[in-house]
């Protein structure tokens, strides 16, 4: 990412924090799904 501007530093980290969040809430899920099974 480039951080031209602290606004466009803080938007870029805040898109990686929702990305790990999401591969976080996904694997999560699997997780739970397979020991349902």
């Amino acid at each position: 990412c480039q951080t031209m501007e602290g606004s466009s530093s803080v938007s870029c980290s805040y898109l990686v924090h929702e990305q790990l969040a999401h591969e976080f809430n996904m694997w999560r899920a699997q997780s739970e799904w397979n020991d349902n099974l």
